[in-house]
């Protein structure tokens, strides 16, 4: 599946079936998706847009913290939010009198999963958030004069010259 994402073209030549491959991986990621509604659902007991919303936050959360490529970081990422959100909930009123929240903290363990967004997105170098950098262009060894990769294409064809 990651020799056809990189190049498809090159993994055809190679013998794989890109087409055939696309469509196992699709069809992977839904029965994945379908086995984690049937488990999820018990869990979430009203199956309501906001959960399901806050929990798909969760996992894009989670997943940038992997750049999207890595499932060991997206696992690192999932294992700090999860531990975040705990901490918010369990430690946190604690360490208020009353063991209560103010009012302007209620909300925190919802909105941790964007100040996690907010924050990997920051510390991400600019450069890794856009992909390789562009290859530069073939240089040949030769003399500018008469190098064939400086030359350009000589034509007697001009437009308006039929």
């Amino acid at each position: 599946m990651r020799a056809v994402v990189d190049d498809r073209d090159l993994a055809a030549l190679n013998g794989a079936r890109p087409a055939r491959t696309s469509s196992l991986a699709w069809a992977l990621g839904a029965a994945l998706a379908a086995l984690a509604g049937v488990l999820l659902a018990p869990v979430l007991i009203r199956l309501d847009i906001v959960p399901l919303t806050l929990l798909v936050l969760d996992a894009y959360a989670a997943a940038v913290v992997g750049r999207l490529r890595s499932l060991p970081l997206t696992l690192v990422g999932a294992l700090i939010l999860g531990f975040l959100q705990s901490y918010s909930i369990g430690y946190l009123p604690r360490l208020f009198p009353d063991n209560a929240l103010p009012s302007w903290l209620s909300g925190i363990g919802a909105a941790l999963p964007v100040l996690m967004l907010f924050v990997v997105l920051l510390l991400l170098p600019e450069a890794r958030l856009r992909g390789p950098a562009p290859s530069r262009p073939r240089r040949c060894g030769w003399p500018a004069s008469a190098s064939p990769c400086s030359a350009r294409p000589r034509s007697s064809w001009r437009p308006g010259s039929w």
